[in-house]
């Protein structure tokens, strides 16, 4: 048992610095090309490549806040189907029949979880501006993006904290 602890929080740590360090990569992802750009006064191997990460950095981070959205919601549904036993056992007789054809069968506990994690999200927003509001704030400073994200945090710990 020790060394299950063991190996699996050196894992942890691994990931976890692993996972940072990738983050940071991309965060200055920029700022490399900028660099890369700056000594070859624009001419060269090294400026072409700068001037492509420079272009392509905020592409990137676009497309990783979309995915990251995607996926936020994906495992908050997913956390609310399987931990919410009324929405578990209501899902469940329709997941089955859907197994018969291949492709629907493998999308739709994806594409439910989706949908689920959505909705879970809009009553927590729902229920937070309701409480700002009687509160005399708002969450108006938060972007939409981050409210959101917030709020299927939220629904992933109360889901967890009642199992």
């Amino acid at each position: 048992m020790l060394t299950q602890i063991l190996v699996v929080s050196l894992i942890a740590v691994i990931m976890t610095i692993g996972v940072y360090g990738l983050v940071a990569g991309i965060v200055k992802l920029d700022d490399l090309g900028f660099y890369l750009q700056r000594p070859s006064k624009g001419q060269g191997l090294k400026a072409s490549l700068g001037g492509v990460l420079v272009r392509f950095a905020p592409k990137l981070m676009k497309g990783l806040t979309v995915v990251g959205t995607a996926a936020i919601f994906l495992v908050g549904g997913g956390i609310v189907v399987h931990n919410v036993p009324a929405v578990h056992h209501i899902l469940e007789p329709m997941l089955d029949v859907l197994h018969a054809w291949p492709v629907v069968g493998t999308l739709m506990p994806t594409l439910i979880n989706g949908v689920i994690g959505v909705m879970a999200g809009s009553l927590l927003i729902t229920v937070m501006e309701v409480w700002h509001k009687i509160r005399g704030n708002s969450l108006a400073y938060l972007s939409p993006q981050v409210v959101w994200r917030i709020s299927c945090l939220s629904a992933a710990t109360a889901v967890l904290a009642t199992t």
